[in-house]
This record gives C-alpha cells, sequence and structure tokens, in this order.
C-alpha cells in the first residue's frame, strides 16, 4: 500500500533526539511515533508495561568442548587447570562487573558499547570474531545472543545467567512514546495485551533468552543449531 511503517536509525548517542523527538516540520509530524524496545521505565520516553523480560547471556562455541555454566566456571578453569580463558565483554555492561567480581578482568577482550559507526552492531563479533577464535566466550544481552546464535554456521552454546548481588543482568523491555501522548500509549498497551502469547512466540522463534518472575528462565539451556 506504499505505506512508510518504520524508520531505521543506528543505536548510538542521541537515538531518541533523533527518532522519536525529532520534529519534521515540512510534514508536520515527527520522524517516528513509537519505539519498539527500551528498558521498562526509560526515562527519556513514557514507557508500557514490559512486554518481554530478558537477561545477559554467555554464547561459546559447542566444538570448543567447554562446559561453562556460569562466569565463576571460568575463574574455576584458571583455578584449578591454569587455562585463562579469552572473554569477550563490552564496556560499561554488566559482563564487566562479573569479570571484576571473579578476578578474571585480566582475560577480558574490551568491545567499545557505541562507537558512532553506522555499521557496527553487537553481533558482529558472534558472526566473526567468536568463529574466528579471537575470544571464547561472550557475554552478551541475550536477544542479540539468541538472534545471532540462530544464524550462525556453527552450533553455539547460550547460557542465560542468574543476576547476582550488586550486578544486575535481567532487564524488563518495553515500547515508547513521547511523553503526554497518554491515548497512543494507552493504544499500544492494548495491542501488547492481546496479541501477549503471539509476542511470546515470536521472541521465542528469535531464541531470546526469556525471563519470567514466577517460572525463572524460559528459555532452554542447550546449543543452538
Amino acid at each position: 500500500m506504499g505505506f512508510r511503517v518504520y524508520i531505521w536509525f543506528p543505536q548510538r548517542i542521541g537515538f531518541i533526539r533523533n527518532t522519536l523527538k525529532k520534529p519534521v516540520p515540512a510534514e508536520k509530524r515527527y520522524r517516528c511515533d513509537l519505539v519498539l524496545g527500551v528498558p521498562t521505565g526509560y526515562d527519556l520516553v513514557a514507557t508500557t508495561k514490559p512486554y518481554y523480560q530478558s537477561t545477559y547471556t554467555m554464547v561459546y562455541r559447542k566444538k570448543s568442548g567447554l562446559d561453562l555454566k556460569s562466569v565463576q566456571d571460568i575463574a574455576t578453569l584458571r583455578q584449578e587447570q591454569g587455562r585463562r580463558l579469552k572473554v569477550a565483554v563490552f564496556d560499561r555492561t554488566p559482563g564487566v562487573d562479573l569479570l571484576v567480581k571473579y578476578h578474571i578482568l585480566d582475560q577480558a577482550l574490551s568491545y567499545q558499547l557505541q562507537t558512532g559507526d553506522v555499521e557496527a552492531y553487537h553481533g558482529r563479533i558472534l558472526e566473526t570474531d567468536l568463529l574466528e577464535g579471537k575470544f571464547d566466550v561472550a557475554l552478551i544481552w541475550g536477544p542479540i545472543a539468541g538472534y545471532f546464535a540462530a544464524k550462525s554456521p556453527e552450533s553455539l552454546v547460550l547460557i542465560p545467567l542468574h543476576s547476582e548481588p550488586n550486578i544486575r543482568l535481567e532487564y524488563a523491555v518495553s515500547m515508547g512514546v513521547r511523553r503526554g501522548e497518554d491515548a497512543w500509549k494507552a493504544t499500544i498497551q492494548d495491542f501488547l495485551d492481546r496479541r501477549k502469547e503471539q509476542i511470546k512466540a515470536i521472541l521465542t522463534d528469535y531464541h531470546i533468552s526469556l525471563v519470567d518472575k514466577k517460572e525463572g528462565f524460559l528459555a532452554k539451556r542447550e546449543p543452538i543449531r
């Protein structure tokens, strides 16, 4: 029908300012009216109720022979076998805090969280560097891990991680609208409420590590592909 239903903008500093809050004067509208994924309670927008929750995830190659269930296992390998796995983390993310907690920060391969490069995306490290052996394990946000692991030519193991004291790993995700647009927000919330099971099925198809407050992890801890 020719309708433009989405706008693409790279995830970087100024994202909300350049999308949801960016006027298009000639057309008397904003650049977009809805952001599909923001942290629940994000102060730059008005957020819906969470429509899913996920967690940071540990990813490694099945063919590596590793049998890791937690970041502590990485530290144990070092203590008991002298084996220093190289661990990929993005700066300013909880993965760094985990490495500090278990005294293995010197095993980190650090990547910049926001580079400003419009061609950059976090999943690239799973597509290239992991398969090329530049690191052994990645600590990465669950939706990114699940999506790129499912596309990988190799079988990857995904281990959803639990939050630990003073290290939050699990986060709720909402949709975001401009503040003051209560009727629009209510419309979106009604849609999310009615389509709850369909949304859950889509997230599951994308191998996203889902967390339920009552049931715990909903995703299976097993290799993808």
